[in-house]
């Protein structure tokens, strides 16, 4: 009989091991703005409760419909790590969100598939942001070169950022971008509310012997690094203008025919772009002032 009993505590012992799984606590939820369209930052817990996500698990943050439901949820962010303990994810929600909502958020795991609690508070949207788009002439560039990103329409405040990460001091409405990756600008508009935009992939190509880029034919910059003066040559009339990182003009040359030679011994250390201006077409090349 006590053999029996051994057997039986052991049966529910395993099984009750087999069945633990994981628990998400969905923590307080900030905003950054009470709009449609803006960002959210949605804080997770994972409590192992001798059992853990799979490899390739995917925390998901999803809200609720405006009267705080979860029948119909909208996933509005992703956090790829499956062995956390605690993250947070970057929402945001969904432009065409109804206003004057009550609105709820949870995260949710994919493997196991584990739905978190709601969020203690509440997220209230009142207005819509108005987003911004990332124009540019092109979205290849030649090694050594660079293009202009602008945002539209007009916002308050701009702060551009490549692989998700700020780029200090790029806090205008145009960025010279000269690497590759992702760059999106996260905006405030004159309502007050904050998003950021879709991203704007950028590809640096090596240009040599590709003939689209012939405008570039027989330029030249030198020194490169510079000290005191820059010399540039470009076969035919142009104009040029300097900028530095964020995109500011230093000083500009209306009109030349061949060769030009910049004293450039006022400027700062550091890198800079010479934006030539030819033939109805522009691009760009950087330098750095030693």
């Amino acid at each position: 009989m006590k053999r029996f009993r051994n057997i039986t505590f052991l049966f529910i012992l395993c099984s009750t091991s087999a069945l633990s799984q994981p628990i998400i606590i969905t923590d307080t939820v900030i905003q950054t703005s009470l709009c449609a369209g803006s960002n959210i930052i949605i804080p997770f817990t994972v409590v192992d409760s001798s059992g853990s996500f799979n490899f390739g698990n995917i925390f998901t943050a999803q809200l609720s419909d405006q009267l705080g439901g979860f029948s119909n949820p909208t996933n509005i962010g992703f956090f790829p790590i499956p062995w956390t303990t605690s993250g947070y994810i970057l929402g945001t929600i969904p432009v065409n969100s109804p206003l004057l909502g009550l609105y709820k958020v949870r995260v949710v795991g994919s493997s196991p598939g584990i739905i978190g609690s709601e969020s203690p508070n509440s997220v209230l949207i009142i207005n819509t942001a108005t987003l911004a788009t990332i124009n540019a002439p092109d979205s290849v560039i030649c090694s050594g070169d660079s293009i202009t990103l602008t945002a539209t329409p007009f916002f308050s405040s701009h702060q551009w950022s490549l692989n998700s990460t700020n780029i200090s001091g790029a806090t205008t409405s145009t960025l010279e971008a000269y690497q590759a990756g992702s760059y999106t600008v996260t905006v405030v508009d004159t309502l007050g509310c904050e998003s950021t935009s879709e991203p704007y992939e950028v590809t640096v190509e090596n240009c040599v012997g590709i003939t689209e880029h012939s405008d570039q034919r027989h330029l030249t910059l030198f020194p490169n690094p510079c000290v005191d003066v820059l010399n540039i040559n470009y076969e035919g009339a142009a104009t040029i203008s300097i900028r530095n990182l964020l995109g500011q003009y230093i000083m500009s040359v209306k009109h030349f025919k061949n060769d030009v030679s910049l004293n450039i011994s006022g400027l700062d250390s550091g890198l800079y772009f010479a934006e030539i201006h030819a033939e109805g077409k522009s691009f760009t090349r950087k330098f750095i002032k030693k």
